[in-house]
């Protein structure tokens, strides 16, 4: 593998209904959210996978970057 090659260019692309779309069928008939979808003690649901597109609405991440930590 060349040292610039990235690890997943070999395969093709794959859309978040794709991935739903099997999930779904792998799970055969069960209940997405009470088998897959964790629920925190603090009440924050947290899905199987997560792709790029769910950050583009977290405001929070762009003020994040902008933090800069010392130590005096």
């Amino acid at each position: 593998m060349a040292a610039k090659e990235k690890l997943f260019d070999q395969f093709p692309p794959v859309s978040s209904e794709e991935w739903m779309k099997k999930i779904i069928a792998d799970l055969k008939g069960a209940d997405f959210a009470e088998k897959l979808i964790w629920r925190t003690n603090e009440g924050l649901d947290i899905m199987p996978f997560y792709r790029k597109e769910d950050l583009k609405d977290l405001k929070y991440l762009d003020s994040a970057r902008r933090i800069s930590i010392s130590e005096r």
